[in-house]
């Protein structure tokens, strides 16, 4: 394997791939770091077992300090990537167990993308816009950016709408009650970004009857449920009038 001008970083998934206990051996990543013209400028491994749960998501949060927040220096790259993990599951093994061999000062040679920022969580009630917004997405050269917005998850039965969907701030719209997961991807011309993400909770509560009437002025709300109590006493009084009505001309 011939690298050319640069060197890459191996980041090794899976168990006891930095695992060395032959001292009279050199080990996977002393082989990688010290070839000469080709190998390694810095090595990521587990010392003993992991689960896969934890590689995943260790693996996930580490591409996204590097391509979704421009973290240029190997060791600030994976001790953020530990640190959005922690309370992940198989977050122990990946924290106690994952190393890095090198100079965890070593920059990394990518060059910086844009990053999306989808904006705080939102909560909503059935069929109340949300308006989203993804404004305070950069990009590294101070680029006009363009917008892709799209719905990542939602609920069994859901029917969420975007509105307006390649702008800074689309609108979201869902009659469905649960968690939706909204992503946005933004370029400016050259790269594009990871996906940010978003979540808004539609809220439980059932949808307001066709026939509610706004608030009265002492504040209480008068609806269907509230009109059918005084209907039933009518219409048993039209009823017994009808039926001593008859009886008189029976």
């Amino acid at each position: 394997m011939a690298d050319g001008a640069t060197l890459p970083a191996f980041v090794v998934l899976g168990c006891l791939n930095a695992f060395f206990d032959a001292p009279n051996e050199a080990s996977l990543s002393q082989i990688a770091l010290s070839a000469p013209d080709r190998g390694a400028i810095a090595f990521i491994a587990s010392t003993t077992v992991t689960a896969f749960a934890g590689d995943d998501m260790f693996a996930h949060d580490l591409a996204q300090r590097i391509f979704g927040a421009n973290v240029r220096r190997v060791g600030e790259a994976v001790t953020q990537a530990k640190q959005a993990m922690a309370t992940s599951p198989g977050a122990e093994d990946v924290l106690r167990s994952v190393v890095l061999i090198g100079d965890p000062a070593t920059p990394l040679g990518i060059p910086k993308f844009p990053i999306a920022d989808a904006g705080p969580s939102r909560k909503t009630d059935p069929w109340v816009p949300v308006a989203l917004d993804g404004s305070r997405s950069s990009s590294p050269n101070g680029g006009r950016l363009g917008y892709e917005w799209q719905i990542v998850a939602q609920p069994a039965g859901g029917n969420a709408t975007l509105l307006h969907q390649e702008t800074a701030r689309p609108t979201f719209l869902a009659g469905t009650p649960g968690t939706y997961t909204l992503g946005l991807i933004v370029n400016d011309g050259q790269r594009r970004s990871v996906l940010g993400t978003v979540s808004v909770d539609v809220n439980p509560a059932a949808a307001p009857l066709a026939c509610s009437q706004s608030p009265t002025s002492s504040g209480t709300q008068f609806t269907s449920t509230d009109a059918l109590y005084l209907l039933i006493p009518l219409l048993a009084a039209r009823t017994v009038r009808r039926t001593r009505k008859w009886r008189g001309v029976a």
